[in-house]
């Protein structure tokens, strides 16, 4: 065997790998012994005979007790040390990971960093520790490792030791004549003691005179294990009525207090005043315990007689409001509102509010009694000082034309006036309008809009009328007809229409339209003839009433036409934009993208849209729109194990194109598989194995859901499955893509015989495999007895990920 120089500093641990690998291949086996010199490079080894030492290794303590949640620590001594401890290879495991874990483990005899690997499994079921060029004590008892247990669960669990290599400190192998392992139990901890309060230090004064205000307080503790709420009284009651209950509960506290916690209670501002002189008993209660005392009551001194004032004040003078200074409008027109105002002087000495009113002679008669007021106002005046009161924005409307008189009152005084109430000026009758309507038209060349001419503000009816309507561009538009309204006879009728268009003349007499409001006398056709636009004017030379009585013609209003000619519609345009994604998924799941899909154009057609992302493939869709219309659609493609990544998605509809960033992420950890099994018997059999007996069961797992429902119904025996009627041939879980929880609804046929039924969900070890149902690991499980005519209703939990 030949040797090479090892570098002083090797990554990864790889000096104490080096160690112990040499350890095991050589001195382990009885070959040549390699020897670490000093400044840690190996030595060339020698081939020599070694007499190895023998030693028993074991874990100590033997045992530990602790409960959920603690940990407990265990050395690893080598029990017959003979060269000291330099190197060592061992693994220490726990037999049962549901009861407790390894969270640490410490290498004893300051073995280097470099010179040192402690590898702790993941689920804290081992933990495997190298060490070489440890310097512990020579000979003896040796503590090589220190490892820590955590306690998981309640339970007792072994926890074993084995040693693949354990060395001297120059080098030589042990002969390892043996381990001991050792054990942990893990128990519940105890429930805490309840709260319990207990009062202490009360403090209060001994006596008080009737009316003082005292205060009280004391301390409040809890010596129970758990936090609580209490209502803590001050209670007092007469000294000879004995024993003080919650009838004699003057104020309370809510106090909240932690375990071994406390907290002074403090009663303040405690009144006397209700209390007869006397003895009392007083304390502070709460729901465990009270402490009280005892308070004297002493009646007040007599008061001293009060003196004379030899010179008193006069009495002070009651309130008077005096009226003055009124202020309103001589007249004023009907419908007007008008503003009074007046002061308030409170001759007298006292403060005081009074109502004032505003009072107005309604009925004529030259008085203003309290029935006649239109107006109050409450006004609070010092005594000695004055203010003024306002009515404001006092109506007019229901006055009749006439002189009034008004006055503003208190309850002391008053003062008046006279206001002058005037009929407003007639309102001039409307003046009479002609126009067109509508105001303007909009056609194609070819096309054709009419236009009416309508009388405003008609009085009388429209008997006679003489008009002319007017295209002020006539290569845009013509006139091709006139029709007289208010049938006019044709005798009375003259309708003369230009060649060109350009102008229509319309005369008729004798018409019978509406006799008032808006009159349309007649309706004017135009045609477009070239694009553009023209204004058309009307002039009215005379307009007369059904009565043979002229209007006045205050305003006339012409019109417009805009010709255009017929477009060709704009073609489909197919525009895309990306509203949404479902991004980021997890590998293995669908990606969708959604997009907007608008026709800009004017004409209907059907594109295909596109879903492009790259290696992950395509999806497309089919889509018509008519102009202007739009539609959303939501498009997909799979995602499998190992596409983590980020693609670009576009999304295309051969007009436009949108794109966006879409990511799939790793899957964290495996999918929990389940499968749910309804049959006879009060549980199910260990292992699940049911054959040849009636079953009905499903599949499913956490990613996907229920995947098979049912994944096999076999009803082939009476008094199991086969007089039993199960509704739908299937069982009911309340989610189909994310199930928490599964039931089973069934009938026994009337003659069916007395049996019991069970439903029981498993956890299984990956997709469902006949060969591994002995490791299927029972759930959750419920049962019945049922008899002939019973309906039943079962119910399960299905497992779920992070379940224990």
């Amino acid at each position: 065997m030949s040797t090479t120089n090892v570098p002083p500093v090797l990554e990864s641990k790889g000096l104490a790998v080096l160690v112990i690998a040499g350890l095991i291949a050589t001195v382990g086996i009885g070959g040549a012994v390699l020897g670490i010199g000093p400044m840690g490079d190996a030595a060339d080894p020698a081939p020599q005979a070694q007499d190895q030492t023998g030693t028993e290794v074991t874990l100590q303590p033997g045992s530990e007790s602790i409960v959920v949640d603690e940990t407990a620590t265990y050395d690893v001594v080598v029990e017959n040390a003979n060269g000291g401890v330099g190197a060592y290879d061992f693994t220490v495991s726990v037999d049962d990971p549901s009861v407790a874990s390894i969270t640490d483990v410490t290498a004893q005899g300051n073995p280097g960093d470099q010179t040192t690997d402690v590898s702790i499994a993941g689920d804290g079921s081992s933990a495997t520790v190298q060490a070489a060029l440890a310097d512990t004590s020579d000979s003896g008892t040796v503590a090589i490792a220190t490892v820590t247990v955590r306690g998981d669960a309640a339970g007792t669990s072994d926890l074993g030791l084995s040693v693949n290599a354990l060395g001297t400190e120059a080098g030589e192998s042990y002969d390892v004549t043996g381990t001991a392992s050792a054990s942990i139990t893990v128990e519940t901890p105890p429930e805490p003691d309840p709260a319990n309060f207990e009062v202490s230090d009360l403090d209060a004064p001994q006596t008080a005179t009737q009316g003082d205000e005292i205060d009280v307080s004391a301390e409040i503790s809890n010596d129970g294990g758990q936090q609580a709420t209490q209502t803590v009284e001050f209670r007092l009651g007469s000294t000879d009525d004995g024993a003080l209950d919650s009838d004699n509960a003057i104020v309370s506290q809510e106090v909240t207090l932690d375990a071994d916690e406390s907290q002074t209670v403090q009663f303040s501002d405690l009144n006397t005043s209700g209390l007869d002189a006397g003895g009392y008993t007083h304390g502070v209660f709460t729901d465990d315990d009270s402490e009280t005392a005892t308070i004297a009551i002493e009646a007040p001194p007599d008061p001293d007689p009060p003196e004379q004032d030899p010179d008193p004040e006069p009495d002070p003078e009651p309130a008077e409001f005096d009226a003055s200074d009124l202020d309103a409008p001589d007249s004023a027109i009907k419908g007007d509102t008008i503003d009074v105002s007046a002061d308030i002087t409170n001759d007298g000495d006292r403060d005081d509010t009074q109502t004032v009113e505003f009072r107005i002679d309604l009925d004529g008669d030259g008085t203003l009694q309290s029935d006649e007021v239109l107006a109050t106002e409450e006004i609070a005046v010092d005594g000695g000082d004055t203010e003024t009161v306002q009515f404001e924005e006092l109506d007019t409307s229901n006055l009749d034309a006439r002189e009034y008189t008004h006055g503003v009152f208190t309850d002391d005084d008053y003062e008046t006036a006279t206001i002058t109430v005037e009929e407003p000026e007639p309102e001039p009758a409307p003046g009479i309008t002609v126009g067109l309507q509508p105001e303007s038209e909009r056609i194609d060349a070819g096309e054709t809009a009419t236009y009416d001419v309508v009388v405003q503000n008609v009085d009388g009816g429209v008997g006679a009328y003489d008009f002319t309507v007017s295209v002020g561009d006539a290569s845009v538009a013509s006139i091709t007809d006139v029709a007289a309204q208010g049938n006019p006879s044709g005798e009375t009728t003259d309708i003369s229409i230009t060649e060109d268009g350009s102008s229509a003349d319309v005369m008729a007499a004798l018409a019978d339209t509406s006799d008032s409001g808006s009159v349309a006398i007649a309706t004017v056709t135009i045609e477009g003839d070239a694009d553009g636009t023209s204004d058309l004017g009307l002039s009215v030379d005379a307009l007369g009433t059904e009565a043979g009585e002229s209007y006045d013609v205050s305003e006339t209003t012409g019109a417009s036409v805009t010709v255009e000619s017929e477009q060709e519609p704009e073609p489909a345009n197919f525009a895309v934009g990306i509203t949404d994604t479902n991004s980021p998924v997890v590998e293995g799941d669908s990606i969708e993208v959604t997009a907007l899909i608008e026709n800009t154009g004017e004409t209907e057609a059907t594109r295909d849209i596109e879903l492009d992302v790259g290696e992950l493939g395509t999806d497309s869709v089919s889509v018509t729109l008519d102009g202007d219309e739009k539609t959303t659609k939501t498009l997909n493609v799979e995602t499998e194990a190992g596409d983590a990544g980020e693609y670009t998605a576009r999304m295309s509809t051969g007009d436009d194109t949108d794109s966006t960033t879409v990511s799939a992420t790793e899957r964290d950890e495996e999918p929990v598989y389940w499968q749910v099994d309804f049959s006879a018997d009060a549980a199910p059999p260990e292992p699940p194995s049911y054959w040849p007996d009636d079953l009905m069961a499903a599949l499913g797992n956490s990613d996907d859901g229920v995947t098979q429902n049912p994944s096999l119904l076999r009803q082939s025996t009476d008094g199991q499955l086969g007089d039993v009627t199960i509704v739908d041939d299937e069982f009911k879980f309340d989610d189909e893509g994310n199930p928490t929880a599964v039931t089973v609804e069934f009938e026994i046929d009337e003659d069916g015989a007395v049996r019991d039924l069970h439903l029981a969900s498993f956890t299984l070890p990956g997709p469902f495999d006949e060969d591994e149902i002995d490791q299927q690991e029972l759930f959750d499980s419920t049962s019945g007895t049922y008899e002939g005519g019973d309906t039943g209703e079962l119910t399960v939990s299905i497992p779920q990920e992070g379940d224990d």
